[in-house]
């Protein structure tokens, strides 16, 4: 497997339907810590963070958010309408609406999904 270039990170999947109305508290934070792990060890990596909303639990999570921008990755409120192989090419081709409503199309070569979790009593 080649190193990717591009990964996309899509925060909470699975996640605000009926049967999983809830937010487990660590998942954006740890889904930035890592956007901020994979610049540091490469800095021309793209890294994209598609989310519907940040949730900003526990001390210094602004921090993380800042240092991220800080290093260049993007942050997109959007939720992907698919995720879609790209024909002849190890990629992934994900369509998002932007903040225009217009319909974008963009390859990655890596997409990292973000579900949220609870712990059982």
């Amino acid at each position: 497997m080649r190193e990717p270039n591009r990964i996309a990170f899509i925060q909470w999947v699975g996640s605000r339907d009926k049967n999983a109305d809830y937010c487990s508290a660590v998942c954006c934070r740890a889904s930035i810590k890592e956007t901020i792990v994979a610049k540091e060890h490469c800095r021309e990596l793209d890294c994209t963070v598609f989310f519907t909303d940040i949730r900003a639990f526990g001390k210094g999570y602004e921090d993380y958010y800042n240092r991220a921008k800080e290093l260049g990755v993007r942050f997109i409120r959007s939720r992907p309408s698919s995720i879609k192989d790209e024909p002849g090419t190890d990629s992934l081709l994900i369509r998002y609406q932007n903040h225009e409503n217009k319909i974008v199309d963009e390859i990655f070569d890596l997409v990292v999904l973000s579900i949220g979790f609870f712990s059982r009593p």
